[in-house]
């Protein structure tokens, strides 16, 4: 077996049956998802979809700005600790400590901005209030949820995490039918079914966690520590991140409108098949690697291919048959042969760039992390100048400075953490 051969050898050694079953059961629950988008981007109007959009977009930013380094640096401890039920509970309680404290730091300035945004796309002063309100309520939601489905990713309870997924997923899409039906489907059920999809979340996952590890124990000073560096070392690029993703939608609200904003959330649907790839990566992967001690990089790289492999299909199906996607999201969206073609194109190397920097972060390897924001920064300034970014393809090529960032980092992480061996020694004796 030749070495360049090595990382596919270290694929056949996957828990495969797990992972296939983990796989077909993320295919469900996140195709029942996507599928519930597809139906809200064909039933809603081009104002409200483009209302969505800003909502949707905005969730992510309060995920990022609110947990980013915390979570990071949790999955770090668990994959050093782990099965140590007591650590688990103390770093689990140390890194939600940190949370609440960014949170009154971090959701006023996100909130204020989704104000904004929706009353320059047309939103109502009431509709703004109501769907900030909407957006308030799901981080109390990630803020509880989050932190529990990570240890039940970790003590291999991925099948009842599916199981309230593909439930929840399955009453969403019987919910908007029935609000179609009725006539009622508008931007606040739209919104408020996503809302009430995650907090319903919540129960289910506190409570297996608390089975598992127990109710919160007080927390450690060393953990302290670690996530509040963590914090520090992130937030920079999280900031950066979010900047980034206000910016192609502050970018078409300016330049375009309504229409292409809604047009960018439509395109943005077809790149929700690739929302198991996520499931799997933070379920199996991110795992895998963490607690990995030895062919650390023969891993990684296995890792980084396996999760890119269904983005490329779908690269292929947008350049083939563009027409099967643009059925999925509607009439409306139906002459955006190129834009699709870039979403899937862009979608790919998100998809690398991701997985290459999600494993070696929740590793805890964050030292370079800063390095995303001057690569990124410049690259966006590139594009800029090249791209016209009023439009939709434009929006989309604008993003691949995050990509771009995110390799730079973690390339420089795999390169000090060689420097200094932690990406060796190889296995005694046999294939490494």
């Amino acid at each position: 077996m030749t070495r360049d051969l090595a990382p596919l050898r270290y694929l056949q050694r996957l828990p495969i049956r797990r992972a296939s079953t983990f796989l077909v059961a993320s295919t469900i629950a996140q195709g029942l998802t996507a599928l519930a988008g597809l139906m809200i981007a064909h039933w809603t109007s081009i104002a409200d979809y483009g209302l969505y959009t800003i909502v949707t977009t905005l969730m992510g930013a309060i995920i990022i700005l609110t947990s980013g380094g915390a979570q990071l640096s949790f999955t770090a401890i668990l994959g050093r600790t782990w099965p140590a039920m007591d650590r688990a509970a103390e770093a689990q309680e140390a890194v939600m400590r940190m949370r609440r404290r960014l949170a009154p730091i971090m959701l006023p300035p996100v909130l204020g901005a989704a104000f904004a945004l929706l009353l320059h796309n047309g939103a109502a002063l009431e509709t703004a209030i109501c769907l900030c309100v909407f957006l308030l309520m799901f981080w109390w939601a990630d803020l509880h949820g989050r932190l529990a489905e990570q240890v039940l990713y970790f003590a291999r309870r991925t099948s009842r995490v599916q199981a309230v997924e593909i439930g929840l997923a399955a009453l969403r899409i019987l919910a908007v039918l029935a609000l179609h039906a009725l006539g009622m489907l508008d931007i606040y059920w739209a919104v408020g079914l996503s809302v009430l999809v995650a907090l319903l979340k919540v129960g289910p996952m506190v409570n297996w966690s608390r089975q598992i590890i127990g109710r919160e124990r007080g927390w450690r000073e060393e953990d302290r520590r670690e996530v509040r560096l963590a914090v520090r070392q992130q937030l920079p690029v999280d900031l950066y991140h979010v900047f980034q993703a206000q910016i192609v939608i502050v970018a078409l609200s300016l330049f375009a409108g309504v229409s292409d904003v809604a047009g960018l959330g439509a395109i943005g649907r077809i790149q929700q098949l690739l929302l198991p790839v996520d499931a799997f990566t933070y379920a199996f992967c991110v795992p895998i690697f963490a607690q990995a001690t030895r062919n650390l990089l023969r891993k990684y790289w296995a890792l980084v291919m396996l999760t890119m492999a269904p983005a490329l299909l779908l690269l292929g199906v947008a350049y083939l048959a563009p027409w099967i996607l643009l059925a999925l999201v509607g009439p409306n969206y139906a002459g955006l042969d190129f834009e699709i073609l870039v979403a899937a194109a862009v979608a790919l190397a998100n998809r690398g760039s991701l997985t290459a920097w999600r494993l070696v972060a929740h590793r805890g390897w964050t030292g370079y992390s800063w390095l995303q924001i001057p690569v990124g920064l410049g690259t966006c300034v590139l594009i800029a100048l090249v791209v016209d970014i009023g439009t939709i393809a434009g929006a989309l090529t604008l993003t691949l400075s995050l990509t771009l960032g995110r390799l730079a980092a973690a390339g420089a992480e795999l390169i000090a953490a060689h420097r200094r061996g932690a990406l060796m020694p190889r296995a005694a004796g046999g294939w490494p």
